[in-house]
């Protein structure tokens, strides 16, 4: 081999074949040093963990499931801290406001429909950071402003009619039930009733106009505060104990409340008893959504995995387990344990529930419409005034601006 000498700045001559040794372990050197796995997001020499701030409302089994969920969450993704904040609901809004205002505030809210809302319409939200593909189509029109979605559904439920097994027949159809008597019902409004109220004609809507007091809604409540009056029907929160107890062998209440009935009962979907063709309105529903302010970019990954995780059907289903809402994640109808008791009819309800997006005014009519037929049923007025009222109330309320 023929060692041709290379020479230096000082005159000195090295030999190429040592030049190159070194070059090689130079680049041997850094290969090395690049196959070395850099400590990831939230591990010991790596990059702080990115904190999510959570408010929410909820309280007793609601809460600990959340707590425990959110436990494994940061365990499965120690480069996520989350901290929850319980914010009283009728304080929720105003405190957003205020937090936001000084660029403050949460990353996440999990609130009521009706919370988040109020959110949107004073700005505090931001298009949803996660994608939401298995929400029902109902579910998720709620929160859908402007043609996108500003949360996504976590929670909900739906009402049902149940009867007691052991008491009494399933009815074939609803009509002709209040006069046989035997019903009572956790709540007399149109997320409970809907079905039976809209296949005998009511809305709230005709031709983009109020229609509260229209005589279709009249005879509507008319047949139930005489129903009512005759004892035949009761109206109270302690409806599912009655039932459970068997004073009434009728109920229609929440899907969710049915493993504390204790009782032999079945129940059916009410739109199976009005020839199957209304459509339910969801009950109380409890979603996900971020901050305007606070989903900034470096942010917005660590939202989207908190917001993507709450969203799994399994972590729904442990919400589920507190007793007070059912999921609102179609996933979680495909699973096994939803194949039996009362989940397809929940399922079908939620599948076929009322449309009704977020800019939708019957979300401000709705609440004067159940207003009104809470006055009337107590007797605080006439079933025709009370809806005169509330159609003068819903003329009003479309002429303000947002919510």
């Amino acid at each position: 081999m023929r060692i041709i000498p290379i020479r230096l700045t000082g005159g000195k001559a090295l030999p190429k074949f040592f030049g190159l040794l070194g070059m090689a372990l130079l680049v041997s050197s850094l290969l090395l040093g690049g196959c070395r796995r850099v400590p990831g997001q939230g591990e010991p020499g790596g990059v702080a963990p990115a904190v999510v701030t959570v408010w929410h409302s909820l309280q007793g089994s609601e809460l600990n499931a959340l707590t425990l969920q959110l436990q494994s969450l940061m365990r499965e993704q120690p480069g996520v801290i989350v901290k929850t904040v319980y914010i009283p609901e009728d304080r929720f809004a105003a405190q957003a406001f205020q937090a936001e205002a000084g660029g403050a505030g949460p990353q996440i809210f999990l609130a009521r429909r009706e919370v988040i809302r109020q959110l949107y319409f004073q700005g505090a939200l931001a298009p949803l950071a996660a994608a939401n593909q298995d929400g029902f189509p109902a579910a998720q029109a709620e929160f859908r402003f402007g043609g996108k979605d500003y949360a996504a559904p976590w929670l909900t439920d739906v009402a049902l009619f149940f009867y007691r097994q052991d008491l009494v027949p399933p009815p074939p159809t609803l009509a002709g039930l209040l006069q046989k008597g035997g019903l009572a019902l956790a709540a007399f409004d149109a997320a409970t009733l809907a079905p039976w109220w809209r296949a005998q004609g009511g809305h709230v809507l005709v031709d983009g106009q109020p229609a509260l007091a229209a005589p279709e809604n009249s005879s509507f409540v008319q047949q139930f505060a005489a129903a009512q009056d005759q004892q035949k029907l009761l109206v109270t929160p302690t409806a599912e104990a009655l039932f459970a107890g068997g004073q009434y062998p009728f109920l229609v209440g929440w899907a969710s409340r049915a493993p504390q009935l204790s009782a032999p009962w079945a129940s059916l979907p009410l739109s199976d008893l009005v020839g199957g063709q209304e459509e339910a309105l969801l009950g109380p529903t409890l979603a996900v959504a971020n901050s305007a302010v606070q989903t900034t970019p470096a942010l917005r990954g660590a939202i989207a995995a908190v917001e993507g995780f709450l969203l799994r059907p399994e972590v729904e289903a442990e919400m589920t387990k507190a007793g007070h809402r059912v999921p609102a994640n179609r996933q979680f109808y495909q699973r096994a344990e939803a194949k039996q008791g009362l989940w397809p009819q929940v399922f079908q309800v939620l599948s076929k529930a009322w449309v009704v997006e977020g800019s939708a005014p019957e979300w401000k009519l709705l609440p004067i419409q159940d207003s009104a037929w809470a006055s009337a049923m107590a007797h605080k007025a006439a079933v025709p005034e009370a809806l005169a009222k509330a159609q003068a109330d819903a003329i009003k309320a479309l002429q303000q601006p947002g919510s």
